[in-house]
């Protein structure tokens, strides 16, 4: 599976087979489906959600690799109206970015693989800006890398993936 064909082949796997697999075999409810991903995997947990945001009930992205493909999302997601319903988490470590590119984040070449402000943007932009859309939370963890931040945000996700959907308005 190459490009943007193997991961759309990924996700009709996820939620057409391994997902309904599950759910029978466990009991589970399709309605409260969640999706996490780290890194690459974060990435395409935010790729999900704009182009597909039903296929879950909530989602989780930790330090979602945002710069890669030319930063091909952050561009992507100017265009994206999200459903009211979508619940999201953003977590990325402090660390990830160092503080020349906080002060700079818009300057080019500093930001390349500006991990926090490049999640800050893509949930700026996602959110309504009259506040009635969906439940967009960013977290970033002090003292944490790319790879320490991991268990933290897991941590963090758990929950509030598992939380009841907010009723919808």
């Amino acid at each position: 599976m190459t490009g943007r064909r193997g991961v759309n082949a990924f996700l009709d796997f996820l939620t057409g087979e391994l997902a309904p697999m599950v759910e029978a075999r466990f009991g589970l409810s399709a309605q409260r489906r969640s999706l996490f991903g780290h890194s690459l995997g974060g990435l395409f947990v935010l790729r999900t959600v704009l182009n597909r945001p039903s296929a879950f009930a909530a989602y989780a992205a930790a330090s979602p690799s945002l710069w890669f493909d030319d930063r091909a999302l952050l561009r992507a997601r100017d265009a994206a109206r999200l459903p009211q319903a979508v619940r999201l988490m953003i977590a990325v470590g402090a660390l990830e970015q160092s503080p020349a590119q906080a002060a700079r984040p818009g300057e080019d070449g500093i930001g390349e693989r500006a991990m926090v402000a490049n999640a800050r943007v893509v949930a700026d932009c996602l959110r309504d800006p009259a506040g009635a859309g969906p439940d967009i939370r960013v977290h970033v963890f002090e003292d944490e890398n790319h790879a320490s931040v991991v268990p933290v945000a897991l941590g963090r996700a758990l929950p509030f993936l598992l939380a009841h959907p907010r009723a919808a308005r």
